[in-house]
């Protein structure tokens, strides 16, 4: 059995239509929905050696448990208040993994993070999407907070009021999140350089517990 998802594989229906945060900077980031693609699930043996379709290797994995069981552990009071979302986040967990948002019920934004731990295939993931033709927009990030990355976007040629990034953590495990501007940010800000910043956040505190 295989699954199709796209868009930000891995953030849930209930992340649908969050507007991303405003920030002192740029605006902040939230986690997309959940579509499919033909991917592998937990159910199907994933390739010998990752990774495939072109993803870069993860040069120096860790082990993120912590964080696929507690997603919302990924931003500390400190980090979410300089993203201008609350300090508690709200777990939204998908069929692929852990998710948490942050949400700012006065900007409209928010921010969040959604881990694909069934999918065992990293950052290869979004490579096969791109590679299959699933992506109008697909940018790779050689180094964000030490990890490989990736931009990518199915609806836009050039994404404009939201981001979404896949990020490996290691050869086999992935998390992505999704920005989508604060109402008052949308055509002064680029989203992903919002995206960007959020999920750095969420990476330094992620490899320091990690």
């Amino acid at each position: 059995m295989s699954i199709r998802f796209t868009g930000a594989a891995v953030v849930a229906v209930s992340l649908v239509g969050l507007a991303a945060c405003t920030t002192a900077a740029p605006g902040t980031p939230i986690p997309d929905r959940v579509n499919s693609t033909d991917t592998p699930t937990s159910g199907d043996s994933p390739p010998d050696e990752l990774p495939t379709n072109g993803a870069p290797k993860v040069e120096n994995p860790i082990d993120a448990t912590h964080f696929e069981q507690n997603p919302c552990d990924a931003l500390t009071p400190a980090q979410a208040s300089r993203l201008n979302v609350p300090p508690d986040g709200q777990a939204a967990d998908t069929e692929f993994g852990g998710g948490c948002i942050w949400r700012n019920p006065d900007s409209g934004g928010a921010t969040g993070i959604s881990f694909l731990s069934s999918v065992r295939r990293g950052l290869s993931i979004a490579y096969a999407e791109e590679s299959a033709g699933y992506y109008r927009y697909f940018k790779p990030i050689d180094d964000l907070e030490g990890f490989p990355a990736a931009i990518f976007d199915t609806g836009t040629d050039k994404p404009t009021s939201q981001c979404s990034i896949t990020v490996g953590l290691s050869d086999d495990l992935a998390f992505q999140t999704l920005t989508n501007l604060s109402r008052a940010n949308i055509g002064k800000t680029d989203p992903c350089e919002a995206g960007v910043m959020a999920t750095r956040e969420m990476l330094k505190t992620i490899k320091a517990n990690s």
